[in-house]
């Protein structure tokens, strides 16, 4: 699944999203599952249930991780939550996610390549020249040649 584009959507009072239909067709109909996992800079990142269970399996497990290892591990899936699509296509958000995410109703959901994103319109709205701007720098810093693959 490779998720791209961007749309603007509002959050219900019920805390529900709708799930664009441009990036829900690209789910196989067995999926009707997302994992939820709200990041410090202010997004929530949503991975297909697949994705998700994919890339947490590629961690190396460990009976002894050193205590930066088992901290990030009980950190990040502590915070990550499933959420399940209803038939509309709708996911509930955890309110706590959005507290911590400082996302109120009005959303952009963006596509990220293996995930969605969901940040809070104004604020992704005000920053989208700088980041065009930016684009051919950020480019050219992540490249696989120049080792930040």
């Amino acid at each position: 699944m490779l998720f791209t584009g961007s749309s603007e959507h509002t959050i219900d009072d019920k805390k529900r999203l709708s799930i664009a239909s441009k990036h829900r067709a690209l789910l196989p109909q067995s999926v009707t599952a997302w994992y939820c996992v709200p990041w410090p800079s202010k997004v929530l990142r949503l991975y297909p249930e697949p994705t998700f269970l994919e890339l947490a399996n590629k961690w190396d497990d460990s009976l002894t991780p050193t205590d930066e290892q088992a901290q990030l591990v009980s950190t990040l899936f502590s915070f990550a939550e499933k959420v399940e699509m209803d038939s509309g296509g709708r996911v509930r958000l955890p309110k706590r996610h959005l507290e911590l995410a400082e996302i109120g109703s009005a959303v952009a959901v963006l596509g990220a390549k293996n995930h969605l994103e969901i940040r809070e319109l104004a604020s992704w709205q005000a920053g989208e020249q700088k980041r065009f701007e930016d684009l051919s720098k950020l480019v050219a810093g992540t490249t696989p040649s120049s080792g930040n693959s």
